[in-house]
């Protein structure tokens, strides 16, 4: 709680490991990426961090099994400096049950998409609940995109179509 971790090649690696919850810290500058699971890393929590200008990637889900992590209330912003990378990436059809909701994602530049995943097995939202939102909106569900240019059809804040800032 309360930790920085910046200015190194990596702010946070995980190799098999389990149940870590990570609050209210900085990872912020880093040479590579702001957080990397390499294998077996699950059931971790990310809860109100500033994941911030990564070189590559703000959180990079890479090797096999790095299952049932949760990202809420994050402020990824910066992340990445060019074409193909982002804020995160998650590249194996092994990593499953992720979840990133109630995140607020801006990058860098127009090059640079928001999230890379090749799984379908990951989640960017959960079931819609009356709370305050990372933007002060009245819905929890998704995350917020800079840059979004979906439609919002039913008012509720939560954009309902997913817009070219998602590839994979």
């Amino acid at each position: 709680d309360n930790c920085s971790f910046d200015n190194g090649d990596y702010g946070l690696r995980f190799d098999d490991s389990d149940k870590f919850v990570v609050s209210n810290g900085y990872m912020l500058n880093n040479d590579v990426d702001g957080i990397i699971f390499s294998t077996d890393s699950d059931k971790h929590q990310f809860i109100n961090n500033s994941i911030m200008n990564a070189a590559r990637y703000g959180v990079q889900i890479q090797g096999s099994s790095n299952n049932w992590n949760n990202f809420s209330g994050n402020n990824f912003t910066g992340n990445g400096d060019s074409d193909n990378e982002y804020a995160v990436l998650i590249n194996n059809n092994n990593n499953n049950n992720n979840k990133f909701f109630n995140n607020y994602f801006s990058d860098k530049s127009d090059d640079v998409y928001h999230v890379y995943d090749d799984n379908a097995g990951n989640y960017f939202n959960v079931t819609s609940y009356t709370a305050r939102n990372i933007i002060g909106g009245p819905t929890i569900g998704g995350n917020y995109w800079s840059g979004y240019t979906g439609s919002d059809f039913d008012g509720d804040g939560i954009g309902d179509i997913c817009d070219d800032d998602f590839d994979g």
